[in-house]
């Protein structure tokens, strides 16, 4: 006989608590107590998202591919997080506004909206916060954040998630870690497409253990990663003669047989289960790396993303002559180039075999070149014009004794020119250009143009300008092109090459080219730029001044008589002196 007030309390108690236990992992209380278009949850198609789920280690890091549903299935595991764990707060971050705005609105809401584990009566009647930057379950919260200072600095969390990592500020990035200061769980894990190698998540990523997702064959029993290369794919047609990302479609989309193709063994050619769970394991490079925990998702994780759409979205990301999107969100790798990155083989072509630092003659014309910091870092150069410059000296000089430096070498040689970081040493740059005699110009990038001078309200040049991709790229160019000899580098040959190749070129489709810094230092980077577009500010200059000169002229008007009898002429009725 069924006993109503039983029954009653059963009722209550499934709509005020979630479906759980200590036993439970995080993928069964997903999967039991939350829905996808109103069925439950399920990893279905997708086991390697499992692991993921489940591993709530304090430092970890997740490369991502796109179409495998690793944001749905972190925030999915955010909210577990905190309904498991009572009165514990999760920052979630986005790169931008607009991000966080479009995943709060339609990942997060939706999910808290469906399910009754997120509606709880006693929620309802404390009308708890819901917006899409707060919400408020119970005694815990998530905020759903953009990757700002504000952000990170604001609030105190027990675990922050921090979403597409390699588009957000990467200073930002490591203030969020100061949010946990006081928390016993002090949990953070990023998640993102790769974008560059040696950036961002793929940096992170190297320093972890290194979980690939392996399959193995039933055929052999050898335990294969399977790639984007010849080794693991079987299309009838493929040439095997040429590489994978030089097959066009134009030549080659109809004579693909993608019907009958598979990913194979790459020991003996049999087709691999993908889809088969019990053939797919994470495994570890390096299992002692127990204090970093690292994920990387290939598109052969699951058996959803055929070699049809993956070869589509190649044609594709040719078609826009953008195949770094290929690598990043098709294969999950990170990507460079000589376009993309100064090659290391240009600037050894470029580096001479005089090591030494080269005293210059008192009469060569000599441009140096200045980054700015706590160690000022100098290049100096000779040459007669931009193209035909060698650098012949490498300095690093404490930003205190920088302008007695500076006024030291313009006395002792024939410096004729120069730039300097404007900021973020304003004033000391500023008294680099004094010292200097105006000839080491402060130089900040801005602007749309290439170089341009600011001059005062008496119209005297105080600073210039350059468009940051611009300037880098004209020093790239010249690197590439071989144009420019590197001498006097002493002991910093290496140091000086990592330098140069500290800062990639990030193009995409639509948007306009930058330069972005990678992980380490690119000091010389800098000061090398401002050398070598010294020349260009000095003729700037030269201009300036020579069209600065006081001129007189002659003031005219037509002679109306000379007007009424049909005839033009003109009658001078003074002189103005410009002074």
């Amino acid at each position: 006989m069924t006993n109503l007030y039983i029954d009653q309390f059963l009722n209550l108690a499934k709509e005020r608590f979630s479906i759980d236990s200590l036993s439970m992992s995080n993928t069964e209380w997903i999967c039991k107590n939350t829905s996808l278009k109103k069925r439950p949850f399920s990893f279905k198609g997708y086991h390697f998202q499992e692991a993921i789920t489940n591993d709530m280690h304090p430092n970890m890091d997740v490369i991502k591919i796109s179409q495998v549903g690793i944001t749905e299935i972190q925030i999915r595991k955010a909210l577990a997080f905190l309904l498991r764990n009572r009165g514990t707060s999760l920052i979630f971050s986005l790169p931008n506004e607009d991000m966080q705005g479009r995943v709060a609105s339609t990942r997060v809401k939706p999910i808290v909206s469906a399910d009754k584990v997120f509606n709880s009566p006693m929620d309802k009647a404390a009308k708890v916060t819901r917006s899409l930057e707060i919400m408020q379950f119970d005694q815990s919260f998530l905020y759903l954040v953009q990757a700002s200072e504000a952000s990170a600095t604001s609030i105190p969390a027990d675990a922050v998630f921090n979403d597409e990592v390699d588009l957000s500020d990467q200073k930002i990035l490591s203030l969020f870690n100061s949010r946990m200061q006081n928390s016993d769980w002090k949990i953070s894990q990023r998640f993102s497409t790769p974008t560059f190698p040696a950036f961002g998540i793929d940096l992170n990523y190297q320093t972890t253990d290194q979980h690939n997702y392996l399959c193995k064959c039933n055929s052999c029993g050898h335990w294969n990663d399977p790639q984007f290369d010849h080794r693991f794919l079987h299309i009838p047609g493929l040439p095997q003669d040429i590489p994978l990302f030089e097959v066009t479609k134009e030549a080659y989309s109809e004579t693909l047989d993608f019907v009958n193709a598979y990913v194979m063994c790459e020991r003996c050619q049999a087709p691999l289960e993908l889809g088969n769970p019990e053939n797919r394991q994470w495994i570890a490079n390096f299992p002692s790396r127990v204090n970093s925990r690292g994920y990387k998702i290939s598109p052969f994780a699951t058996e959803r993303l055929s070699l049809d759409y993956i070869f589509g979205q190649m044609w594709k990301y040719q078609e826009t002559e953008f195949i770094r999107g290929f690598y990043n969100t098709v294969l999950g790798q990170a990507y460079s180039d000589g376009n993309i990155q100064i090659p290391v083989e240009d600037i050894l072509a470029c580096m001479t075999t005089h090591s030494a630092q080269i005293t210059p003659d008192k009469h060569e014309n000599l441009w140096l070149g200045i980054d700015m910091g706590q160690t000022c870092h100098v290049i100096v150069g000779r040459g007669n014009d931009e193209d035909n410059l060698e650098v012949i000296q490498m300095h690093q000089v404490n930003v205190s004794g920088i302008v007695p430096w500076v006024e030291t070498f313009c006395e002792t040689y024939n410096v004729v020119g120069g730039c300097v970081d404007r900021h973020p040493y304003e004033p000391t740059a500023r008294d680099i250009f004094k010292a200097s005699g105006g000839k080491v110009l402060p130089v900040e990038y801005r602007g749309l143009k290439d170089t341009n001078l600011v001059r005062d309200h008496e119209d005297n040049v105080i600073h210039g300008q350059a468009n940051h991709t611009f300037f880098l790229d004209n020093f790239a160019a010249k690197i590439r092109k071989r144009k420019i000899r590197i001498s006097g580098y002493g002991n910093q040959k290496s140091v000086y090459s990592q330098h140069l190749r500290e800062m990639v070129r990030n193009e995409e489709p639509g948007k306009p080219a930058q330069w972005v810094k990678l992980s380490g230092e690119d000091h010389y980077l800098h000061a090398s730029g401002m050398m070598v577009i010294a020349p260009k500010f000095a003729e700037l200059i030269r201009f300036h001044n020579k069209t600065d000169q006081r001129s007189t002229i002659f003031a005219s008007v037509m002679d109306p008589n000379i007007l009424s009898s049909g005839l033009t002429g003109f009658t001078k009725v003074g002189l103005i002196t410009n002074n």
